[in-house]
């Protein structure tokens, strides 16, 4: 059997990396290989693959990873980032820490207390919701010199006692108000120099009030949508709709697409100071027609949302494959490489590029699988403000008293489906596939 273990991973390799137009020569040399085994043999070969099958695209789920992080959810501690510690910035839609980088008082006893906090190291990032203490709070009216309102720490007779303004790395101005009231400070001056060109930003305004902080400076949280990417299917000269060009990072859009993600780390992010974070793909090794199918897939509708959307929160002094892996378990996808080309696949295949009857196969026993009939495990969710969070399962009853019962398996999912809801609900997780191969002797 040793010798046949390379041919069923060959095998593997070729249903993976198949395309529709393929599927003919393809499955005739798949047909070649399995006529030349006998008996046995071939009933092992087939189930190997149909196991190779049904496991990948949840492989990555189902393992415990280790290194980089252990559980999904904000990784990050609110605090000040010293010189040595890591960039970070948002690719897609994610809830963040962020790193406070200045504050100071002023006022009659110091009544008013300035927080500034940097949101990520690339330009383009917005906030989309504001999480304080724990809630999601609506933003009112704008304030001159703080920005909105933060309405959930509005005082009792109405006055309000907290605000934000936001920077999205575009600034190329310091904040006058910090430099009018801090511009001098001796111990902690904010000059015309602390422009920070590039890096989102919140400035949090707080009034003293004992009722509305009485832990102190509360804690906030950020869910932000991250720095514009470039995508292949708006730009017109590579075959797609639009005006969007790799080489002008001004024409790229925000997105929440995973795969277009991972497409761009593939290609390489660009950092400030003329580094690169990612693979440094040539186009060519990253076939338009694949990925942008795969693309699509992520953005089909589903209940009036997309199948599969999210983001993560990257870190750059770590491999970009650590956060790719966490990106292809939050769209159910897998990615391979031949010969320096990836291909990227987002759910099952669709397409069958092999028919076996039991006239192909000869075997002593009946024999079933049931992979993975349930899935049960934790995933960073908005529905608890980016924490990780015990999902909610989702079982279809015919499934479940076919295959007597209800079996569970762990899975660890980084990239959370985003909720636009004010009071979002559980996050979801579903399990759908399972099936029973049953092998019956001639």
């Amino acid at each position: 059997m040793a010798a046949q273990l390379p041919g069923c991973a060959g095998l593997t390799a070729l249903l993976l990396l198949t395309t529709a137009a393929q599927a003919g020569p393809i499955g005739a040399l798949i047909a070649t290989i399995a006529g030349a085994f006998k008996g046995i043999a071939v009933a092992k070969l087939i189930l190997g693959v149909v196991i190779n099958a049904g496991l990948s695209l949840l492989s990555q789920a189902l393992r415990k990873k280790s290194g980089r992080r252990n559980e999904p959810g904000l990784q990050n501690q609110f605090k000040g980032r010293g010189a040595t510690a890591s960039e970070t910035a948002v690719l897609g839609r994610a809830a963040v820490l962020g790193h406070q980088i200045y504050h100071n008082s002023e006022g009659t006893n110091n009544i008013r207390y300035h927080d500034v906090i940097e949101l990520g190291g690339l330009p383009g990032a917005t906030m989309l919701r504001l999480i304080i203490d724990g809630e999601y709070s609506d933003l009112g009216s704008v304030h001159a010199d703080w920005g909105n309102v933060i309405s959930s720490k509005d005082a009792d007779d109405g006055g309000n006692r907290a605000w934000i303004k936001t920077y999205d790395g575009s600034q190329t101005t310091a904040d006058a108000k910090l430099v009018e009231l801090f511009g001098a400070d001796p111990d902690r001056p904010w000059t015309t120099n602390h422009i920070l060109a590039g890096k989102p930003l919140a400035l949090m305004t707080y009034e003293y009030d004992r009722k509305r902080f009485q832990h102190g400076v509360p804690e906030l949280r950020f869910e932000m949508l991250g720095s514009p990417l470039y995508d292949p299917r708006s730009d017109s000269s590579v075959g797609g709709s639009g005006a969007q060009r790799h080489n002008t990072p001004a024409s790229w859009a925000q997105t929440e697409n995973l795969v277009l993600i991972i497409y761009n780390i593939m290609r390489g992010i660009d950092l400030p100071g003329g580094a690169v974070w990612g693979g440094g793909c040539d186009a060519d090794d990253l076939p338009i027609a694949n990925w942008v199918a795969a693309m699509n897939a992520c953005d089909v509708d589903v209940d009036g949302r997309p199948k599969y959307r999210g983001g993560i929160e990257v870190k750059f002094t770590e491999e970009p494959r650590t956060f790719i892996a966490d990106l292809l378990s939050g769209c159910a996808a897998q990615m391979v490489e031949l010969g320096g080309v990836w291909r990227i696949q987002v759910d099952a295949r669709a397409t069958a590029v092999i028919s076996v009857t039991d006239d192909d196969m000869s075997v002593s026993h009946d024999a079933s699988l049931d992979p993975f009939p349930g899935l049960n495990g934790r995933g960073a969710c908005q529905a608890d403000h980016g924490y990780a969070s015990r999902h909610q399962h989702h079982r279809k009853g015919g499934v479940v008293s076919r295959d007597h019962g209800l079996r569970i398996w762990p899975a660890h999912l980084a990239c959370a489906a985003a909720n636009k809801s004010k009071s979002p609900s559980p996050c979801p997780l579903s399990c759908r596939a399972s099936w029973t191969a049953r092998w019956v002797r001639p």
